[in-house]
């Protein structure tokens, strides 16, 4: 298997991952490698599309340090058991030259 990095955006973006069951998950973790300079970035969770139903978000703040960076969030429960298409939108609220990179995503159970 290969891996990679996803650099952030350097204004707003998504990233989408199809058919998703989310039966039993409670939080998704998303970590990233640290650029250098500051930044803040919110991060909004949304179902089915990119201006679809919010069920989560978290503020990211790069603190200007090199590192890992982990940020934990809670969603709502979808009450069904479809599979959804689960949208991560990334905004940023203070640009920065050294963004960070998407590591990995984790889902969560209960």
């Amino acid at each position: 298997t290969a891996t990679g990095l996803i650099g952030f955006p350097q204004a707003d973006g998504w990233l989408k991952l199809s058919g998703i069951d989310l039966t039993g998950i409670a939080s998704i973790t998303i970590s990233c490698l640290n650029g250098l300079d500051e930044g803040a970035f919110s991060v909004e969770i949304r179902l089915d599309q990119d201006d679809g139903k919010l069920i989560g978000s978290t503020d990211l703040n790069s603190g200007g340090t090199q590192g890992q960076l982990n940020s934990l969030i809670k969603i709502q429960a979808t009450g069904d058991t479809k599979l959804h298409d689960v949208y991560i939108i990334l905004k940023s609220n203070q640009p920065s030259k050294r963004r960070p990179f998407l590591q990995s995503i984790k889902f969560n159970s209960i």
